[in-house]
């Protein structure tokens, strides 16, 4: 996904098929414990599209993909924790402000940061988009703000927003 905000699924109850491509578009995703996912189109003789495919593939493995997409099998929040579907796994009670808690605090972090990391971690920036990254961070301000910050025991006041 090219969008340079983080963006976090929240799931409750079934995840499946187009849905579960959705949440796994995601950067992060946080399930409830009920939750249950599964990529099913071996039941509908379905082709996913290449795209979908390779980031299941990516995101699970490709032997966690198979088992999937062959078996089109559901499985549980804890299963789906272990294969990497889901970063995170809470009472359901607790799900919305665990997700909004952490929308919040992304929120105060740098905006310049999560964008370029998320070019970096999604494999969109190679060693000169990073130079380029760091020289912004250096000439925005927005690692003056962050070291002073710390220095005097505050909370950042981020501004840099995307041109």
């Amino acid at each position: 996904m090219t969008f340079p905000k983080p963006v976090i699924a929240m799931i409750e109850g079934y995840c499946v098929g187009g849905g579960c491509q959705l949440a796994l578009a995601c950067d992060l995703r946080i399930a409830a414990t009920g939750a249950r996912f599964g990529v099913t189109p071996a039941k509908l003789g379905i082709v996913y599209p290449l795209s979908s495919t390779r980031r299941l593939a990516e995101i699970a493995g490709p032997a966690a993909a198979k088992l999937l997409l062959f078996s089109a099998e559901l499985i549980g929040a804890e299963h789906a924790v272990r294969l990497g579907l889901v970063d995170e796994v809470c009472p359901p009670e607790d799900l919305r402000e665990r997700v909004y808690g952490l929308a919040v605090t992304m929120a105060g972090r740098s905006r310049l940061t999560m964008a370029a990391a998320k070019q970096i971690i999604d494999g969109r920036a190679g060693e000169a988009e990073v130079r380029a990254w760091q020289r912004e961070a250096r000439e925005s301000g927005e690692m003056a703000e962050g070291v002073r910050a710390y220095r005097e025991g505050r909370s950042p006041g981020f501004s840099w927003d995307a041109k």
